[in-house]
């Protein structure tokens, strides 16, 4: 069995600080607690993220920025 491998230039990469710059510039478009929401969330995830390209990033990166979140806010229990 042959094992083809992709040769990326670096150049040719997307860096994950510009990508999520990007992604907060494009969120402005949107009302202004939803872009905080974004700019919060993205500003996390780089903190707790420790990749330098996009496409390093797997679900595992995602789904341990998501679990690392969750005891930070909480928000109180509703009574009925």
């Amino acid at each position: 069995m042959q094992v083809i491998t992709l040769q990326t230039d670096k150049a040719d990469r997307k860096r994950l600080a510009l990508e999520a710059q990007e992604y907060i510039k494009r969120s402005e478009r949107r009302s202004r607690k939803t872009c905080v929401g974004y700019k919060n969330a993205v500003e996390l995830f780089l903190a707790s993220c420790k990749k330098t390209y996009l496409d390093e990033i797997t679900r595992d990166d995602k789904l341990l920025d998501s679990t690392k979140s969750f005891g930070r806010k909480t928000r109180p229990s509703r009574k009925s």
